[in-house]
Order: C-alpha cells, then sequence, then structure tokens
C-alpha cells in the first residue's frame, strides 16, 4: 500500500494511538511483550477494520520514498529511502503507534521488516 493507505487501514476508521486500541499491549507486539520475537499473526486484537498486526510484530513497508516534508504541498522525490510504518517485536511502543513514520535503505534485509498485500476489488 501506499502511506496514506496504510495510515487509513491502520486507523480502522476510529482515533486510537494504535492501531486498534489506545493500549498497544491489546493489539500489539512490541519490546515489552515480545520475548525478543515475532508471534503468531492475529495473536492480539484486530482493529474495527479486521486487520491485525498493523502495530507491532514487524514493522511494514509501503510503496512510498522517504521525504521529510511528505506531507507538505511539495511532491516527494523518489528515494531508494522508504518508509516502514507500525513499529516491530523489537520497537517501544512510541514507534508503533499509526502516525509513527519510519524509515530505511531499500535493500535493507530483517526480521524486524515486513509488507502488508493489498488488492483492488
Amino acid at each position: 500500500p501506499t502511506e496514506k493507505e496504510w495510515e487509513y487501514a491502520a486507523g480502522g476508521g476510529e482515533d486510537n494511538e494504535f492501531a486498534g486500541s489506545n493500549k498497544l499491549k491489546n493489539v500489539g507486539i512490541y519490546k515489552s511483550n515480545s520475548n525478543n520475537g515475532t508471534a503468531p499473526c492475529g495473536s492480539k486484537k484486530a482493529n474495527k477494520y479486521g486487520l491485525y498486526d498493523m502495530s507491532g510484530n514487524v514493522a511494514e513497508w509501503v510503496q512510498d520514498s522517504y521525504d521529510a516534508n511528505a506531507y507538505s504541498k511539495e511532491k516527494p522525490k523518489s528515494s531508494h529511502i522508504k518508509v516502514i510504518r507500525g513499529g516491530s517485536w523489537n520497537d517501544k511502543s512510541r514507534n508503533c503507534r499509526v502516525n509513527s513514520r519510519g524509515y530505511t535503505e531499500a535493500s535493507t534485509k530483517s526480521e524486524m521488516i515486513g509488507f502488508r498485500l493489498i488488492r483492488d476489488n
């Protein structure tokens, strides 16, 4: 998904700090409850759209290149630095918030980063 699509889906039609709750422990696997690794998908509560693991477990690549001014009126430039969203099992809670943005080289390989497939109807 694009970054905008990811944030819309993670929000689940609500105004929560995390995807599905204001308490990360209810919806996400993160540094405080991860046992130093991922957990099976769906082991925590889904958000209102029925999506699991949008906060924590593994951070997710999005289609967009990173630009510190991405929300300004200027069009972001294409880059080899890509946005990641959602935080991982190794992150503190602040990195798992719906509005938290991270970034890394597009060539990065990590057990803490994955991706989410979407489809158009």
